[in-house]
């Protein structure tokens, strides 16, 4: 186990001089996105039947980054994002929330485009208030996958704030066979 630890510190050692970014990055990001959910809820589809229901998904993560090479770093984030569903008085709140650990490559050296593969876990609360029904829901805690296309504006540049873009799916399982798929456009900020 030592031994182990010594060579993770040597790596991380190695690459903080031998390459010119820094050790540790992270990134702030607020997200949009599409959630579809793996199991039929009756409230949420009674709630949808209305003809003028609302709805606003959006989401954050914060990622810190570990620069085990100049093309490869490791990633640690926590995610939260948000389903609201609702009309007048009557709603459906969805809480997804997640902590991520992955790998994110830079295939082209001199762009700032990257794929970020991280396993999830995570879990979904629902606050609901549709007509009798007044409950709030935990499911399961689900180990699942995120893949992450992203382009950092300004990479090789000397700035301390770089633009980010990007798009993720997201795959969940929730327990009693349901799955969550969630779909993602972010903007977001890389210290």
């Amino acid at each position: 186990m030592k031994k182990i630890i010594s060579l993770i510190f040597i790596s991380m050692t190695l690459s903080c001089s031998l390459f010119a970014e820094k050790f540790l990055n992270w990134e702030i990001k607020a997200a949009a996105g599409l959630p579809v959910y793996g199991a039929a809820d009756a409230s949420r589809e009674t709630l949808k039947a209305e003809d003028t229901y609302k709805r606003v998904a959006a989401g954050t993560e914060v990622d810190l980054s570990f620069n085990v090479s100049k093309p490869v770093k490791i990633l640690i984030a926590a995610e939260a994002f948000c389903d609201f569903t609702f009309e007048n008085s009557q709603y459906i709140n969805a809480l997804d929330y997640s902590a991520d650990f992955g790998i994110k490559i830079y295939p082209f050296d001199d762009l700032g485009f990257n794929v970020t593969i991280s396993y999830l876990l995570g879990c979904r609360t629902d606050f609901i208030k549709v007509a009798e029904i007044e409950d709030i829901i935990n499911s399961d805690w689900g180990n699942g996958f995120k893949i992450d296309v992203n382009y950092d504006f300004l990479r090789n540049t000397k700035f301390k704030l770089m633009p980010t873009l990007g798009a993720s799916y997201k795959y969940i399982p929730r327990g009693n066979n349901t799955t969550d798929h969630l779909f993602e456009a972010y903007v977001g900020v890389h210290f």
